[in-house]
């Protein structure tokens, strides 16, 4: 029977010991800490030049003007605002979500000039990205409105309750940059630190320690994995919290992190196994953010240009599928079908990588297998040994007898 230190209580006791030791070993790895301030930087950016073009105080509005009015374009000419036309209520939409920073969106109708010469009362609707300051919005309609009474429409009114808008589901702008810095950061910080732990085993000569010791080797990578995710839940925590106020749905944000890093973990896992050096870490790291950077941005921006079938492998690419998550969660309505492809992509690729577990536990029944065979070869090699000194022994003892008996017993026997 087999010791009590093997039940699944003293194994899962295992995992988190070295797990811990991990933890703490990271954290004085002088690569590891140079790479979370990279990522703690890289993160803050997204947040601190949006942070510094929102406190602006020159109001701003985008316009769609209908009808080539000209009371606009004199409105346009004054100083102190901002006017940005826009040719479409898309584009309207568009360029209020993509801006870092917060826009009054107005809708001219076709027949503004005319209204304003009949002295009809005119309501402009207004718009306004769902994050932005209603009371600040609210003044810049006001001041955007007084300019409409001084240019001779004192009909005008701008309705103060804005309509929010949220983003759709494929945004550029200052959200597709924040979906790009989420992945970069996630990414780099899992395929990162696990190979880095793995080298540090092997240079510093432990990880023949703790083969020997009374963990498997399916634990020491289940430990490895677990310190990847504790870093990069960490990682995960910091980007959402630098850009909470581009968040709409929390739920999808989540699974979007939760996924994400395990997705990260598992490509750390594999990187680890191929890695020898850090050296070799950083060109299979830097490849493997390079690959998914790539596959979003030809998704996101030349999919129309593409083959049919190198669309469809590229919507299944694990970075496309991070992006259309996380970016789902800025978004109010959540296509379905959207967020179910992107799953399946994740967790396939999550299954991919995870997958040297099963190896890693076959290679451990190889290794106690091995083990056990070299103690019977061991064994069977003394005997062999004490065997061939006996031999040894044996024909020494006969050579000696066959030489006494022609020395000295058949010279007397002859006489």
């Amino acid at each position: 029977p087999q010791p009590e230190r093997n039940g699944l209580p003293e194994r899962l006791r295992l995992v988190w010991v070295i797990a811990a030791k991990d933890i703490r070993d990271a954290i004085r790895n002088k690569l590891f800490i140079s790479i979370m301030i990279g990522v703690t930087l890289l993160s803050s950016q997204s947040f601190i030049l949006p942070l510094l073009l929102r406190g602006s105080n020159t109001p701003t509005a985008a316009v769609y003007d209908q009808g080539a009015s000209a009371i606009l374009e004199g409105i346009s000419s004054l100083e102190g605002i901002r006017l940005i036309p826009v040719k479409s209520r898309m584009e309207l939409e568009e360029t209020l979500t993509g801006s870092p920073r917060p826009i009054l969106g107005l809708v001219i109708p076709a027949d503004f000039d005319q209204q304003v010469a009949n002295g009809s009362q005119v309501r402009l609707e207004s718009y306004m990205i769902h994050w932005a300051d209603e009371e600040k919005i609210a003044a810049w309609a006001d001041e955007i409105e007084g300019r409409f009474h001084q240019a001779g429409a004192p009909g005008v009114t701008i309705l103060s309750a804005a309509t929010r808008v949220y983003p759709a589901g494929e945004t550029a702008g200052q959200p597709m940059i924040t979906l790009f810095v989420m992945i970069i950061g996630i990414i780099t910080i899992g395929a990162a630190l696990v190979p880095l732990l793995f080298i540090e085993e092997k240079e510093a000569h432990t990880m023949e320690v703790l083969m020997v010791s009374p963990a498997s080797l399916w634990q020491i990578v289940a430990a490895k994995l677990i310190t990847g995710l504790f870093y990069g839940a960490i990682a995960a925590a910091v980007l959402l919290a630098f850009n909470n106020y581009l968040i709409v749905n929390w739920g999808v944000a989540i699974l979007a992190a939760i996924t994400s890093i395990l997705f990260a973990a598992a490509i750390g896992l594999l990187i680890g196994v191929l890695s020898d050096n850090p050296t070799t870490t950083g060109l299979w790291g830097s490849l493997v953010i390079l690959v998914l950077l790539a596959t979003t941005f030809v998704q996101f921006f030349q999919d129309a240009n593409l083959p049919p079938f190198v669309q469809s492998l590229i919507r299944w690419s694990p970075g496309t599928a991070m992006v259309s998550l996380f970016s789902a969660s800025m978004t109010r309505d959540i296509p379905g079908s959207l967020l179910l492809t992107s799953l399946v992509a994740l967790l396939r690729a999550i299954a991919y990588g995870w997958r040297h577990e099963a190896l890693t536990e076959n290679a451990d029944i190889i290794r106690q297998l091995g083990e056990d065979l070299y103690k019977r070869l061991a064994t069977f090699g003394e005997h062999l040994t004490r065997l061939g000194k006996n031999l040894g022994k044996s024909v020494e003892s006969f050579n000696k007898t066959v030489g006494s008996l022609d020395r000295q017993v058949l010279p007397g026997a002859r006489k």
